[in-house]
């Protein structure tokens, strides 16, 4: 239930959340602080270990101080409910009440669904990776943003394999079972590739890093395989397809999306700190402010050698420490926007015109200057053409929101532990952002 008594899903209590303002968390501060003399008598009147309604839990929280979620990662609830089988919403009886945790308690480190754990390893290890990536590349605000939609999604994902496994499984025979090993190990295969440059030592390393083992990973890829099969099985069918006229309202509404970007010619003048670090050994901090100097000093030689005529081929020549440096920074031709440290200058490259230069573009790791060689106009995809891709896209939303709707009916009948002790437990242990001061 959300603040107003209204029933939704968990998606939608996620994003409720995300928009509270200070003004509505006042409102719920003093709302909570005027049912404190009720919950003192629920507290001292109920028997040990039954579960307590959502508004006694939060005046709990309120009495004993329960410290607030990093701001740094708001985007992710400062506290949980789900709906019991009576209709009333409840929380887990772990909830903190300043007194010490009896011998069964469950530590704030799982969270509890019908009797089943899901720890924080479970949550960080699919997107680990992803996390340090996105860390070392985007700034402290946007990566918190980006960390905690993440981490939504994975909770909720992690939540309903547990509530609908039981169901899924069912439908398994030992035909499906060998075409299952064949696709786990095609997806273990292409992450292996993907996020470990083809090692499995990283993998493996990785793996017991997050004190996981591979069986157990290829048993969450299957599940979730399986759950898929299921869900799609006995939801698409009841999803209808979509009007010719809906087709032509989404095609005019995105047109964007049915005309090609084209190619573009990419120059580059790259310019990494590294380039000015001793490559033996991991540099001081020190070291590596002095080389973002020097890096800096370097590019506003290139981009003052620009401004006073000199070809920017010859500039790169003279000035780039990159790979095509030699080639007058000349990368060929490219469809869309680089990945990795490349990602910021090639969409640039996007948004200027044929023959354009660009300005002098910070990163973490260094400097660029790219300019646009020759421009090859993309196509427009006729809206014929353009059908059969817009009700694919249609009928996919409809079945995530038949599938939200599901899942949902299958919380009614569940029993959730507490979900912002576990949230916060999960941001303690994510990486932290590197790209301080962008």
């Amino acid at each position: 239930m959300d603040a107003q008594g209204k029933r939704v899903t968990v998606q939608e209590w996620f994003a409720s959340k995300e928009g509270a303002s200070d003004e509505n968390e006042t409102a719920a501060r003093k709302a909570r602080a005027a049912r404190r003399p009720e919950v003192a008598e629920a507290k001292t009147g109920g028997e040990q270990g039954k579960t307590r309604t959502l508004t006694e839990a939060d005046a709990a929280r309120q009495e004993h101080d329960t410290p607030p979620v990093d701001a740094g990662v708001r985007a992710l609830p400062p506290e949980a409910a789900v709906q019991s089988s009576k209709g009333k919403a409840t929380v887990s009886s772990r909830e903190p009440t300043g007194l010490p945790p009896s011998g069964d308690a469950i530590r704030s480190d799982v969270l509890l669904v019908n009797g089943e754990t899901i720890s924080v390893s479970d949550i960080l290890e699919p997107i680990s990776t992803d996390l340090e990536r996105l860390a070392s590349e985007l700034p402290p605000m946007a990566y918190g943003a980006k960390a905690g939609e993440m981490i939504r999604q994975e909770i909720i994902e992690s939540v309903a394999q547990h509530l609908i496994w039981r169901k899924a499984k069912q439908m398994l025979n030992e035909e499906m079972e060998k075409g299952l090993n064949k696709a786990v190990d095609k997806m273990e295969k292409d992450r292996i590739n993907r996020e470990f440059q083809g090692r499995e030592t990283l993998y493996d390393k990785y793996l017991a890093k997050h004190d996981k083992t591979r069986d157990e990973v290829r048993e969450r890829l299957r599940r979730s395989i399986v759950i898929d099969s299921y869900l799609r099985e006995r939801l698409l069918p009841l999803v209808p397809a979509p009007r010719k006229q809906e087709l032509l309202n989404y095609y005019n509404a995105n047109l964007g999306d049915f005309s090609e970007s084209g190619r573009r010619e990419m120059f580059l003048i790259d310019v990494p700190a590294a380039a000015f670090l001793e490559v033996r050994r991991r540099p001081t901090e020190e070291e590596r402010r002095v080389a973002i100097g020097k890096a800096r000093e370097e590019i506003d030689r290139a981009a003052e050698a620009l401004r006073q005529g000199e070809p920017f081929e010859e500039v790169a020549k003279k000035y780039s420490r990159g790979s095509t440096a030699e080639q007058g920074g000349g990368w060929g031709m490219i469809e869309q926007p680089l990945k990795g440290r490349w990602q910021p200058p090639s969409k640039r490259l996007f948004e200027m015109k044929e023959g354009e230069t660009s300005e002098v573009i910070e990163t973490p790791e260094g400097f660029f200057i790219v300019k646009v060689g020759k421009v090859e106009p993309g196509k427009m995809q006729t809206f014929d053409d353009a059908q059969p891709q817009i009700a694919g896209t249609l009928r996919q939303r409809r079945f995530l929101k038949l599938r939200a709707d599901f899942l949902q009916n299958e919380l009614k009948q569940s029993t959730i532990g507490s979900l912002e002790e576990f949230v916060a437990e999960v941001l303690r242990v994510v990486p932290e952002p590197k790209a301080a001061g962008r």
